[in-house]
């Protein structure tokens, strides 16, 4: 990272001082973000698209089926469903009602409300990923105002973003929308590096989490 003020006559060590205090403060920054979403989430119940997400993603990990999947991406089931397997005690799928008419309705209610599982440590460890993904976008949005203005101006960024009621409620939810807007954010920002130093490893990069992110629609349930 180079110096704001490069021409200021500041000794190397003054800007690796800078440098290291810059990333001291992200770091808070971020640990602020995620302790936000965190206690957030543990407060938060469901909301009424959650139980489906999470009833989808559980059927997709336990049984690699895609019966339950509603046209979504399935790389939010695979974040939001693999630490549902740290619940062992979970029903597994195909003994939950409606699974053979993979009515995801009433198999999501089913699901969270009537097999006395523990709906909280559920929400909890579905969301978590989510969480982590929304962290890891922060990382991104102050890397890429740094290097477009400055440490100042990645700083401003970090601030902003930390503490942005839509990102922050979006950030404790199992939905597609902050893992859309993570993807395409990353992939731009990837791009963008390209386009100022190109190297084929970036452009893999950029294509692939493009990809990730505009992958096709799942195939249709029974597939």
């Amino acid at each position: 990272m180079m110096c704001d003020h490069p021409s200021s006559g500041h000794s190397s060590c003054c800007c690796s001082s800078s440098h290291w205090a810059s990333r001291f403060l992200v770091v808070l920054l971020l640990l602020a973000f995620f302790a936000q979403a965190i206690t957030s989430a543990l407060l938060k119940k469901p909301t009424f698209d959650e139980e489906f997400h999470i009833a989808g993603a559980y059927a997709y990990v336990r049984t690699g089926s895609l019966a339950m999947q509603q046209n979504h991406p399935l790389l939010v089931s695979i974040l939001s469903g693999l630490p549902l397997l740290l619940m062992p005690e979970l029903t597994p799928p195909e003994e939950i009602r409606h699974w053979d008419d993979a009515y995801l309705f009433h198999f999501a209610d089913n699901l969270f409300w009537r097999l006395g599982h523990d709906v909280d440590k559920m929400l909890f460890l579905a969301r978590f990923p989510i969480i982590l993904l929304g962290t890891l976008l922060g990382v991104f949005v102050f890397r890429w105002a740094q290097e477009l203005y400055g440490s100042r101006a990645g700083l401003l960024a970090a601030g902003l973003y930390a503490f942005a009621p839509n990102l922050l409620a979006h950030t404790r939810l199992v939905t597609t929308d902050l893992l859309v807007t993570a993807f395409v954010c990353i992939a731009l920002y990837t791009f963008w590096r390209y386009l100022h130093q190109p190297s084929g490893l970036l452009a893999t990069d950029s294509v692939a989490i493009g990809a990730v992110e505009t992958q096709d629609e799942n195939a249709a349930p029974g597939d």
